[in-house]
């Protein structure tokens, strides 16, 4: 028989099995955003229903309910855990600055790194496309960082949320992923050639951040001599001397002054490798050249800092 898609739902058709977004909330809170199982603390949370099973009764009970990782969620359904194991999780999750640690959550402002391009306090999201959000952040009351991901298909369809660190995708969907035992290196991807990301959490000093961006500027300057060596701006004489930190000054200014936790670290989210669409169809690659999209534009070397808008609507 083939499976419907979309949620499960009781027999009598009126209990979703995604539970409500109130006790979604409310279980992302209780675990302190990540998962509680004891050396875990993976930020990527499903919902676990325990007592009861969702197969004995279907529920959105909170205190028969657990939020637990991926990895964790699966051991769960095998009864890896005693219903009384999981209220001792739910009770003692792992403590906030613990999870700082760990994962490499900021106390300051995140830096983001799309293809050498770069973006930091950019309030209304990282990428958009067509005014429509695709990658954004915001702050948790605690003051945790919360990511907020959409990954269209080419019809509009949306084949994968993650909202304030919480994944929500049809496993069935899923080609390839993978969550480091750090949790500060994500692969997640729907096909060979469908939407996906790959993104890493790095903790740098300033002076690796510099040597960071002065790579980015070289690459910048190879890149744009490929992209004009047709075109009426092809006799144009890219110096080999400019090639250096000094295009990237008020960068670096703004990251040593605004992004710097307290341990000295800067916390890049460095995205290496991604492909997203939106709605109506349009299609944005980040790759080591830039970010690229469907119609045309391309972004190579830009930054955008401080600002009230998108850092890169395409």
């Amino acid at each position: 028989m083939k499976k419907k898609k979309g949620r499960h739902r009781d027999k009598s058709g009126d209990i979703p099995r995604e539970p409500y977004s109130q006790v979604k909330q409310f279980l992302r809170r209780e675990v302190h955003y990540a998962c509680p199982v004891p050396g875990c603390g993976s930020p990527l949370l499903e919902w676990h229903h325990f007592d009861p099973r969702w197969k004995e009764k279907h529920h959105h009970d909170p205190q028969g309910m657990i939020a637990l990782c991926t990895s964790c969620h699966p051991k769960a359904d095998r009864g890896t855990w005693t219903n009384e194991d999981l209220r001792l999780f739910k009770r003692n999750p792992a403590p906030l600055g613990l999870i700082r640690e760990t994962f490499g959550w900021s106390e300051r402002s995140v830096v983001y790194r799309l293809g050498g391009s770069y973006a930091s306090d950019c309030t209304a999201g990282v990428i958009a496309i067509n005014d429509i959000r695709i990658l954004w952040d915001r702050r948790s009351a605690e003051g945790r960082l919360l990511f907020s991901l959409d990954l269209f298909g080419e019809k509009g369809q949306c084949l994968l949320q993650v909202r304030d660190n919480s994944l929500s995708v049809d496993a069935s969907r899923i080609w390839d992923l993978s969550l480091n035992a750090g949790a500060n290196h994500l692969k997640l991807w729907l096909g060979e050639r469908k939407p996906g990301i790959e993104l890493q959490f790095r903790r740098l000093s300033i002076e690796q951040f510099r040597e960071v961006l002065t790579a980015d500027v070289k690459q910048s300057y190879k890149t744009a001599e490929k992209l004009f060596a047709n075109s009426p701006l092809g006799n144009l004489v890219f110096r080999s001397d400019a090639q250096d930190i000094g295009e990237k000054k008020y960068l670096l200014d703004y990251v040593s002054h605004n992004c710097v936790d307290s341990d000295g670290t800067v916390t890049l989210v460095d995205i290496a490798r991604a492909r997203f669409y939106a709605p109506d169809g349009s299609l944005v690659q980040v790759t080591d050249a830039g970010i690229r999209s469907s119609i045309g534009s391309q972004w190579v070397g830009c930054d955008a800092v401080n600002c009230g808008g998108y850092a890169f609507n395409l």
